[in-house]
């Protein structure tokens, strides 16, 4: 099954569980003293924000007293949020005057609108496509699915796989387990709808966080109008599949707009407990994102403060900034003791230190740098970095800070590496562009020009940003790099009807250029141990940050991909009996095995031929 196969009551029920899934999150709200700062948009977003973060929490707290979760009780959980929620915020009282179309009903559906034909012409380019792309999406799938299945966060990687341990951040996945419990989608296809939502999320909460800093509504618009559909990231982090830092990307900006008006509201002690639970929900999201937002929050303060006011609140802003860190730290608490027990077990997979290739920009791939409007979005940045400084905007200056510290050390501190940093900042770019419109818009409020004019230039700008980056998204060649296709789907099928179910495959192999052990399944082999139930040789990539069951085993996988384009030689063949592999499989993508090379063998027998897709049984 493809994208566009999904049924419509599939899609409906994705939908009611995006809703249902705010549950948590809303009624956090409810309790919140920023909950009047925030209309009906910006609560949804920041509902999502919250309820992700408790979600990650309580799964958390679920695996440490080893407590599983069916699919219904968590629905109803969820559900129970949401009606508690709306009971403690008198949510049935809608005034009739709150009916009436006003200037921020209008705001809202234009910008709801705009966000709906963003993610329609994002997901009909990926139509037939029939699982995550890129190389991250495989792990990210198989975490999800383990949580749906086992109602709770897994302990390893499987029974059969000799990684023992989890330990790697899994926010995204509880999100999207959520989800897959109520849409029943399955979760190949899941993640690849499920991600270009979070584009749409991310989108909304970077417009929220620039209407907070900046003030108004036209820079909540046009920062999400440029994160949206203008920039290249985040929507190309999904080539990727970079769900992960996508999701913990939202959170964090959820974190500063909140973050934004705690600082407006002199450091009070509410806002301590929401700020600390989005803070935990960032670690348990994505771990580099929490270096990321430390920073921004640190020099946002620092900005606010400066002058003569800084000598009068600087104990204030210390000891509300260590509760808030004692927040965190509480609501992280179960998951690092989980990764502490982890780390006593096992064998760490030794690495050599990535090669210099690693942090170069040519990792993002010459179609993302040759993005049509990527000239544009500097110019614009650029100017408006310009104004931003000689205007001394706080706002600006901060957003500056933040990029630059985050990103000189990135080459050295493997907390955050320079490519995860250069594609963040789609969100500090966002928001000083954002400014720089706002600040027209106000200029040309003190000049003598005819009130269409005045009144019609912003909409205008909106509507340009809006158009260039729907046109891109359709008119720019995307490459849409899927290690799945139909037809692996259709052998896959043959070898979970025919084969024996505890045989073990030998696939392609693609080994990073800038690790000595960074690897992956180069086509469809790879998504063999979730869709089959059967081993192959190669784990998700994520196992270098894990504990294995053998001391040699990273020297075994090097090996494996040394010879993985000759396992007609005699040393092939010895290796593929001493690791007792009784199947080849050769996807559609293709890899370094030929086809050619084992027919010409007679320790290779064809059981399955669809060119170019081949199963062939290793005979002894």
């Amino acid at each position: 099954m493809t994208l566009e196969q999904i049924s419509i009551l599939s899609w409906v029920r994705l939908a009611a569980g995006l809703i249902l899934f705010a549950g948590p999150g809303f009624l956090l709200l409810s309790f919140s003293s920023f909950r009047k700062k925030l209309d009906f948009s910006a609560k949804l977003i920041v509902s999502f924000g919250f309820s992700t973060a408790l979600w990650a929490i309580f799964l958390s707290v679920t695996l440490l007293l080893r407590i599983r979760i069916p699919a219904i009780l968590a629905v109803v959980l969820f559900a129970i949020c949401w009606g508690v929620g709306i009971w403690k915020s008198k949510g049935w009282s809608i005034p009739v005057k709150s009916l009436k179309m006003t200037r921020i009903t209008v705001y809202a559906l234009l910008l709801w609108g705009f966000l709906i034909l963003a993610l329609i012409s994002r997901l009909w380019i990926v139509r037939q496509e029939v699982a995550g792309l890129g190389s991250d999406s495989y792990h990210h799938t198989l975490f999800t699915q383990m949580i749906m299945d086992q109602g709770m966060l897994p302990q390893n990687y499987g029974a059969d796989s000799p990684v023992i341990t989890f330990t790697y951040h899994f926010g995204f996945h509880a999100s999207a387990a959520f989800l897959g419990w109520v849409s029943a989608i399955p979760a190949r296809l899941l993640l690849l709808v499920y991600g270009y939502i979070l584009v749409i999320l991310c989108s909304a909460a970077v417009g929220t966080a620039a209407e907070k800093m900046i003030g108004t509504k036209i820079a909540g618009f046009t920062a999400t109008i440029l994160t949206a559909s203008f920039f290249v990231f985040p929507a190309f982090m999904l080539l990727w599949g970079r769900y992960t830092q996508l999701t913990g990307l939202t959170l964090m900006t959820i974190f500063l707009a909140i973050f934004w008006l705690w600082i407006k509201n002199g450091f009070t002690k509410a806002g301590i407990l929401e700020l600390g639970v989005l803070a935990a929900g960032i670690g348990l999201t994505h771990y580099r994102i929490v270096t990321l937002t430390a920073v921004a929050a640190i020099v946002m303060t620092l900005v606010s403060i400066l002058g003569n006011e800084f000598k009068h609140v600087w104990k204030k802003v210390i000891t509300r900034g260590m509760l808030l860190i004692g927040v965190a730290a509480a609501g992280l608490a179960p998951w690092l003791f989980h990764i502490w027990k982890a780390y006593q077990t096992g064998y760490p997979v030794i690495t050599a230190p990535p090669a210099e290739t690693y942090f170069s920009l040519q990792r993002l791939g010459q179609g993302i740098l040759d993005y049509p409007l990527n000239l544009v979005g500097l110019i614009l940045l650029g100017a408006s970095l310009l104004a931003g400084w000689l205007t001394r905007s706080k706002i600006v200056i901060a957003m500056t800070l933040w990029s630059v510290i985050s990103l000189i050390p990135s080459r050295y501190l493997m907390l955050l590496d320079t490519v995860s940093v250069v594609i963040s900042l789609f969100v500090p770019a966002a928001i000083v562009i954002a400014w720089a419109l706002q600040a027209v818009v106000n200029s040309l409020d003190k000049i003598n020009l005819p009130k269409a004019v005045r009144f019609g230039l912003a909409p205008l700008l909106l509507f340009l940003l809006a158009m260039n980056g729907i046109w891109a998204t359709f008119a720019y060649p995307v490459t849409l790099d899927g290690y799945l296709s139909p037809s692996d789907l259709k052998a896959f099928a043959y070898i979970t009807e025919q084969l024996p179910a505890d045989e073990k495959f030998m696939v392609n192999l693609e080994r990073f250029p800038f690790s000595d052990i960074l690897m992956v399944g180069s086509d469809g082999g790879y998504w063999l141990p979730l869709l089959t139930n059967r081993q192959t040789v190669v784990p998700p990539m994520t196992f270098t940050n894990e504990r294995v069951t053998s001391p040699d085993y990273a020297n075994k996988l090097r090996q494996m991909e040394q010879l993985n384009s000759q396992l007609a030689s005699d040393e092939g063949l010895e290796l593929l009996v001493e690791e007792n592999i009784g199947y080849i499989y050769i996807g559609e993508r293709g890899g370094q095995i030929k086809a050619g090379d084992l027919l010409g063998s007679s320790h290779f027998k064809v059981v399955y031929e669809d060119k170019p897709i081949y199963i062939f049984e290793v005979v002894q």
